[in-house]
């Protein structure tokens, strides 16, 4: 089984849609998808019947008042309900992960416990909610008696979750790096956003080196915060991911 592991990133999410953008164009199918974050949306929609270029679509107009609304001082400043409206708008209000075309599982955080919580059945909308929930910056969200945010915190890059599922092969899509430009530090949203890298680096060099191709997009120049490079994040994408095509179809020939 091939699955694709699609890493958080905030708007560099958008890279991921130009990596789908090609392999849809190669005719490469996966079986499963796991996604963290903004990877657990665009797992989410592809998995839904979306496809990649639909999805470009999709993104005219979006910034992040899509998906969240001020509601401070509550538990965050922005209350993300828009962000499952947006999900439930473009998959349907009542879609479980049982009705997707694909098998997909999300990851989000439990405050709670500070453990890892690997979504994979019942309401998608809500569980990609919490996957998405940055600390501080959206409303967690109580599921199940656990208080649900961001899947970056422990696991920024599931591969495991697809191994744990079966998976024999695993391409993961990584859009943290290291680094990141002094001028995209510059509000709370970047603060918050690389707060979260610094933290979950040594993990995610943990899940690298689980997969089987890894596909990088070179996004660190542009602000993680902002929907106004999208198509040179598309562009990102599309490029790492005719990069890593040879090693794709190397590992496709082994299965």
């Amino acid at each position: 089984m091939l699955a694709i592991a699609l890493s958080g990133g905030a708007a560099w999410g958008i890279a991921h849609i130009g990596v789908l953008q090609v392999l849809e164009d190669e005719g490469i199918s996966v079986d499963l998808v796991t996604g963290t974050s903004a990877g657990s949306l665009v797992g989410a929609l592809w998995t839904g019947g979306i496809t990649a270029h639909k999805m470009e679509e999709l993104l005219d107009g979006i910034n992040w008042a899509t998906f969240g609304r001020l509601v401070f001082p509550k538990l965050g400043l922005f209350d993300s309900t828009l962000l499952e409206d947006f999900v439930s708008e473009h998959l349907g209000a009542d879609r479980t992960f049982e009705d997707l075309a694909k098998p997909l599982a999300v990851v989000a955080t439990d405050l709670y416990s500070g453990t890892q919580v690997v979504i994979d059945s019942g309401p998608v909308a809500p569980a990609v909610r919490a996957s998405c929930a940055i600390p501080m910056v959206f409303t967690p969200l109580e599921y199940q008696g656990k208080l649900l945010v961001d899947g970056g915190l422990v696991n920024n890059l599931p591969v495991s979750a697809a191994v744990d599922r079966g998976a024999d092969s695993v391409i993961a899509v990584n859009l943290k790096e290291d680094t990141i430009s002094p001028e995209h530090v510059t509000n709370q949203w970047e603060v918050g956003i690389r707060a979260l890298n610094i933290m979950h680096n040594r993990a995610t060099l943990i899940e690298v080196r689980r997969s089987d191709v890894l596909i990088s997009p070179r996004v660190s120049d542009i602000s993680p915060s902002s929907f106004k490079d999208n198509e040179c994040l598309l562009e990102r994408g599309r490029e790492a991911a005719r990069e890593a095509l040879p090693a794709v179809q190397k590992l496709l020939q082994k299965a």
